[in-house]
């Protein structure tokens, strides 16, 4: 038996694997657990891995990492995949497994594919909620989508915070700001925030605190592109409720309800002058000498100019 367990919620496969692995050694021997980091591991230890059993062992479970790393590995396991016994649950992880691979599509003909997704902005919250009622913890619906905007989407940070946090009881707004660290995509928000409202200065400040940081200018600039993005599927829905255009749009509630007080103060044709500054930026970069971190300072005043 094989299966592959991929996609880009890393969180939800770390879930699978401990899964899989506690209904394992309920009811066997830890002796007949392996893992193998494909990137590691000769040719003969992953043929004996995924086809012999250990000694007195009935079954065995073997979690293969990396197998899309290597095409000798992939054509390894392609022509193995029938000999592998039932008695061997054979689980190949890995998050960025390529989908125009021989190996890929011969296991979607096999129905031996879970992909996990990202979750959307609503089921990430109900997520979030239930795992804190988990840790025997409350937290209100206002204060989750805070605490997402603040430390991100990624669950594994949302869980560790949710973990961290539930040590004080239940949790709020105040605990939040206390006891976790903003995460740069929230940091870059504040810095446009600030352009667009007439506080240059305060933005200027944030700018150089994040250079100063050792923030790499290309990494505020895609992440000043990204909200830039966020600002534009906001306007241009021409809906100004933030849960229709989270339904919309996919993004989570909280982080359109941000943008959307920004955006009611411009036009669309001044958004679309933003866009056309940042493209020049990110031109610049690539095709001069310029200093990166001069040229978005300078991106950040021409917004503030318009």
């Amino acid at each position: 038996m094989i299966e592959l367990l991929c996609g880009q919620n890393e969180f939800a496969i770390a879930h699978a694997v401990n899964e899989r692995t506690a209904a394992y050694l309920k009811a066997n021997d830890s002796i007949g657990l392996e893992r193998i980091n494909c990137d590691e591991a000769d040719t003969p230890t992953i043929r004996s891995a995924i086809l012999q059993l250990p000694f007195l062992v009935e079954s065995k479970l073997v979690f293969l990492k990396n197998v899309f790393n290597s095409k000798v590995t992939q054509d390894l396991i392609l022509a193995l995949l029938d000999a592998i016994p039932e008695s061997i649950h054979c689980v190949i992880v890995d998050s960025k497994a390529d989908k125009r691979t021989r190996l890929y599509k011969e296991l979607q003909n096999r129905k031996s594919i879970t992909e996990f997704r990202n979750l959307q902005s609503s089921e990430l919250t109900r997520w979030a909620q239930e795992y804190s009622q988990s840790l025997k913890c409350e937290i209100q619906l206002a204060d989750v989508e805070y605490l997402i905007e603040r430390v991100g989407e990624d669950q594994n940070i949302i869980s560790n915070e949710l973990r961290k946090l539930s040590v004080f009881g239940n949790i709020d707004r105040q605990l939040i700001d206390t006891h976790t660290e903003q995460a740069l995509k929230g940091t870059v928000f504040e810095l446009l925030d600030y352009t667009f409202s007439g506080q240059i200065d305060m933005a200027l400040k944030l700018y150089s605190d994040l250079i100063a940081n050792k923030v790499e200018p290309l990494e505020i600039l895609g992440l000043i592109a990204w909200q830039i993005h966020v600002f534009s599927l906001v306007k241009f829905s021409g809906l100004d409720n933030a849960q229709e255009i989270a339904k919309l749009t996919g993004l989570h509630s909280f982080v359109v309800g941000k943008s959307l007080k920004v955006t009611k103060k411009m036009s669309k044709k001044t958004l679309q002058e933003i866009v056309n500054l940042a493209l020049d930026a990110d031109l610049k970069i690539k095709t001069t000498q310029v200093e990166p971190s001069d040229v978005v300072k300078v991106l950040i005043l021409e917004f503030s100019s318009i």
